[in-house]
């Protein structure tokens, strides 16, 4: 729960200030405002200068018949700022009448390397170290194998692992240790086991159905290694969470 109040604080940028933030300090990894430090138990330190980027300035318009239409600033939060050329959905139309961007102010923001003190909770998944019960590995592999999928070890384009349902292999990195050999193979094996090859026909395009085969299959890796005695919960949590 921490390190999902603490992932909740970090929003999303948008592209231009993306590029505003590495611009000015390439090394940055987790930037936030002042409020939001302090929030988290952390301050800035003395004489650090923050990173510039721009807030935008949407107002919130009143129409009223007795009188002038008023206009109220409302400046958004860092790290929460709406697209400029963003649209209300349709049928939301009296919202959008009330809600007009005007342009952008200055505001600083501030990396984690410029602050101190509470330290944050990871949020990343943690990969497994150490070994993994010898008859889990035999039977996920007999498994494999029982599916009609062969069983390869190697570079996996940047992931712990994939399955290919064309060419009927699966494939987990060469460098994952045998604990995490073991949950990544359960992972991919949850792929095969819950049919994503015919449930989900969108997966490599629709976010909607990469994140519910990810959460069905990491589910289902968490729970066999569970009961095999082997705790996957400081890579299983944080992946599920993101």
């Amino acid at each position: 729960m921490t390190m999902l109040r603490v992932a909740a604080r970090f929003r999303d940028y948008s592209p231009s200030n993306v590029l505003l933030i590495a611009a000015q300090r390439p090394d940055a990894t987790r930037v936030g405002g002042i409020r939001t430090w302090n929030s988290l138990g952390r301050h800035v330190l003395k004489g650090e200068h923050g990173i510039a980027i721009l807030a935008p300035c949407v107002y919130r318009t009143r129409d009223d018949d007795a009188g002038p239409r008023e206009d109220v600033a409302d400046v958004a939060a860092p790290g929460n700022e709406p697209q400029p050329s963003a649209r209300a959905p349709q049928g939301d139309e009296e919202t959008a009448a009330r809600r007009v961007l005007r342009g952008f102010k200055i505001v600083h923001v501030f990396d984690i390397s410029q602050t101190d003190g509470q330290p944050l909770p990871t949020v990343d998944p943690t990969h497994l170290d150490g070994d993994a019960p010898q008859p889990l590995m035999e039977h996920l592999t007999a498994l494999t194998a029982e599916a009609g999928y062969r069983l390869e070890r190697g570079p996996c384009r940047g992931a712990n692992g994939y399955t290919d349902f064309a060419t009927r292999v699966v494939r987990v990195i060469d460098t994952a240790s045998p604990a995490q050999f073991v949950k990544t193979l359960a992972h991919e094996l949850g792929h095969i086991r819950a049919d994503h090859e015919h449930r989900f026909t969108n997966y490599t395009t629709s976010l909607r159905c990469r994140g519910q085969v990810e959460i069905e299959a990491e589910s289902i890796a968490y729970l066999v290694t569970a009961r095999a005695g082997l705790d996957a919960s400081a890579y299983s949590v944080p992946h599920l969470a993101g």
